[in-house]
C-alpha cells in the first residue's frame, strides 16, 4: 500500500487563513509549483499625496484628493521636521462624499515648542468601478470627557478591508492612541481611541471612527508588535510579502492611557506600511508600553510550493 503526502508552505496556510485562496486551489496541481491567481491589479491604482509648510503653525488640517472617477481605497498619514511634542489627530477618509474621494490628516502641538514641523497625507486611489464597499462611521458625543473609544462594525456577511480614526472640533490637547481593526478570525471592526495630553484643555471634541467594508476576500491582514518596555519612540515597518501592494492599515498603543501619541501610518514604499508613535513630554518615564501595527494588503498572484 502507498500513501502520498502533499504540504502547503507556511505561506499558503496563512493566505488560507485570511480567506486569501480556498484549501482546495492550495492543494491542486500536484508536484509542480501552481500559480493561484489572487486577484488582477487594482485597475487605476494611483497614490496621491499633499503637504502643509513646514512651519510652526498649528493645529494642520490637509486633505488629498483623488482625480475625478476614482475613489479613496485606504490613506495614511505622517509628521515630519521637528515632531517633539506633535500628536497626530486624524488619519481618515473625509467622507464629504459617498464613496469618499478625498484622505484627511491632521496635527497639532501639544507642547507649545513652536518649532518648525510639517503634515503629509496619502491617499490612495482606485477607478470608482474597481470595488465595491461601504463606509460604515460611529462617532463618539462631542463634549470635554478626557478620552474617547469607539468601534465602527461591518454589516454580517462584510469583512474589513481598510479603516481610519478622526478627532473633530477642538484638536489642540488631543492625540490618536489607536486606530485599528479587530475581530476574528477575519476583521470586521475599526477601533478608534484618543486622549487629552498634558491635561488636556477647556472645550469639546468627538471621536470618528470609519470602516471600509465589502465582501471581496481579496485583502489580506498582516500584524507586527513591538517589544513591551519604556522606550520611546517605537516604530514598526510591515511588508507585503510575495509581491503584494500596501493599500492602508491601522497601529494601536498598548499597557499605557494618555501622553502617548500616534506620529505615523502610511506607505514608505508599494509595499511596506510604517507606523510610529511617542510619548508626551509629560508622560511618566518608567511606564512599559508597546505598540502594535496592521497592514493591508492585496495580493496580484501567489505561487505556493506543493509537494506531492
Amino acid at each position: 500500500m502507498t500513501s502520498s503526502t502533499r504540504v502547503i508552505s507556511i505561506t499558503a496556510c496563512l493566505l488560507i487563513l485570511l480567506g486569501l485562496i480556498t484549501p482546495g486551489a492550495a492543494a491542486e496541481g500536484g508536484s509542480v509549483q501552481q500559480a493561484v491567481k489572487i486577484t488582477a491589479a487594482l485597475g487605476g491604482f494611483e497614490v496621491v499625496t499633499a503637504s502643509t509648510p513646514n512651519d510652526n503653525s498649528t493645529p494642520k488640517v490637509i486633505n488629498a484628493q483623488c482625480p475625478a472617477g476614482k475613489v479613496i481605497i485606504g490613506g495614511g498619514a505622517h509628521l515630519f521636521g521637528t515632531t517633539t511634542g506633535i500628536a497626530l489627530t486624524a488619519s481618515a477618509p473625509n467622507d464629504v462624499a459617498n464613496p469618499p474621494t478625498q484622505w484627511i490628516a491632521q496635527a497639532a502641538d501639544t507642547e507649545g515648542f513652536f518649532e518648525n514641523w510639517g503634515l503629509q497625507v496619502d491617499a490612495y486611489c482606485v477607478d470608482a468601478n474597481v470595488i465595491t464597499y461601504q463606509l460604515v462611521k460611529a462617532e463618539t458625543l462631542n463634549n470635554s470627557t478626557g478620552s474617547k473609544s469607539i468601534t465602527a462594525t461591518c454589516p454580517a456577511g462584510q469583512r474589513l478591508i481598510g479603516g481610519g480614526a478622526r478627532i473633530t472640533g477642538l484638536i489642540v490637547n488631543e492625540g490618536l492612541v489607536t486606530s485599528a481593526p479587530g475581530g476574528s478570525p477575519q476583521p470586521t471592526t475599526w477601533t478608534a481611541s484618543a486622549y487629552e495630553v498634558n491635561s488636556g484643555a477647556a472645550g469639546d471634541w468627538a471621536l470618528e471612527a470609519y470602516a471600509f467594508c465589502s465582501t471581496t476576500s481579496k485583502f489580506g491582514l498582516i500584524t507586527a508588535s513591538t517589544p513591551t518596555n519604556t522606550a520611546s519612540p517605537k516604530s514598526i515597518s510591515l511588508e507585503c510579502q510575495q509581491g503584494g501592494t500596501v493599500l492602508g492599515g491601522g497601529a494601536g498603543i498598548s499597557g499605557v492611557s494618555g501622553n502617548y501619541t500616534l506620529t505615523e501610518l502610511y506607505g514608505e514604499t508599494a509595499s511596506q506600511w510604517r507606523v510610529s508613535t511617542q510619548k508626551i513630554l509629560q508622560a511618566p518615564a518608567n511606564q512599559n508600553w508597546n505598540l502594535s501595527g496592521y497592514a493591508f494588503c492585496i495580493y496580484h498572484t501567489y505561487t505556493p510550493i506543493i509537494i506531492k
